[in-house]
C-alpha cells in the first residue's frame, strides 16, 4: 500500500454530483478483466468521486454502525487504518482512496490484476472515473445498498436492503438514484450486477438525510 492519501489530493476527485456514469460497454470489459484474474469474488468497481472536500489530516474511513448499516466519515486518522478502495494517483500509482478500520478484513489487488485494470482505464481515457472497490466485504449480490448524506455533510450513511425491499423504491430510475458500484459474477456467463445507489432529489443532487 502506498502512502495515506492526503486531504489536498482527495478534495481534486471529482464531485458526486459532476461525475458521469461508466457505460454497459465498459463495465462488461472490466468484467472480463475481473473474472479473468478470478477477483470477481472480492472487488468491484466504483465511480471514482467525493461528496465533500477533507481537512488537513482527514481521510475517510469506513465503520460498519450496526450489521445493515456503513458509515463513512473523515477521520484524523492515520495508524490502523487498512484500505477498502484504490484509484490511480497523479504517478499512476495504487493509491488507497478510502480506508477501513484495521480489524476488519481487507484484500489488495494483486499488481497483475491493478496492471491490466490501469492499462484498461488509461486507454478508455477513465483514469479519474473509476476506482477498484471492495465489494463483497460490503455485501452480497442478493442485496443492494442505498446511500444517502447526513445532515452535517460530513457522513455518508449506506444502508443494506434485500433486492426485495426495494421494489418500490423505483430504485433503476436514474432520475431518482444514482449507481456508484457494481459487481461481477461469472456463474453463467459475465454478469454485472449494480450493487450500490445514492439516492438523488428531484434536482438530481445528493439527497441529505437527518437521521
Amino acid at each position: 500500500m502506498t502512502s495515506i492519501l492526503q486531504a489536498e489530493a482527495y478534495n481534486k476527485i471529482r464531485d458526486i454530483n459532476v461525475t458521469e456514469s461508466l457505460t454497459d460497454e465498459v463495465l462488461q470489459q472490466l468484467g472480463h478483466i475481473f473474472t479473468r484474474h478470478g477477483v470477481h469474488d472480492q472487488f468491484g468497481i466504483a465511480l471514482l468521486h467525493r461528496h465533500f472536500d477533507l481537512y488537513d489530516g482527514e481521510v475517510m474511513v469506513h465503520q460498519q454502525a450496526d450489521p445493515t448499516v456503513i458509515e463513512c466519515s473523515p477521520l484524523d486518522l492515520h495508524h490502523g487504518l487498512t484500505a477498502c478502495s484504490w484509484y490511480l494517483n497523479d504517478e499512476d500509482a495504487l493509491q488507497p482512496y478510502e480506508y477501513m478500520l484495521a480489524n476488519a478484513k481487507s484484500e489488495s489487488p494483486s499488481s497483475s490484476f491493478f496492471q491490466d485494470v490501469q492499462e484498461f482505464l488509461m486507454v478508455r481515457g477513465l483514469k479519474h472515473a473509476a476506482v477498484v472497490a471492495v465489494a463483497k466485504q460490503i455485501t452480497e449480490l442478493s442485496n443492494i445498498q442505498i446511500e444517502t448524506l447526513h445532515a452535517d455533510r460530513r457522513m455518508m450513511r449506506t444502508t443494506t436492503y434485500t433486492r426485495a425491499e426495494t421494489e418500490d423504491l423505483d430504485i433503476d430510475n436514474p432520475h431518482k438514484f444514482k449507481t456508484t458500484a457494481w459487481s461481477f459474477s461469472n456463474k453463467s456467463g459475465l454478469g454485472v450486477v449494480a450493487f450500490k445507489k445514492c439516492v438523488l432529489m428531484a434536482s438530481g443532487i445528493h439527497e441529505v438525510r437527518s437521521d
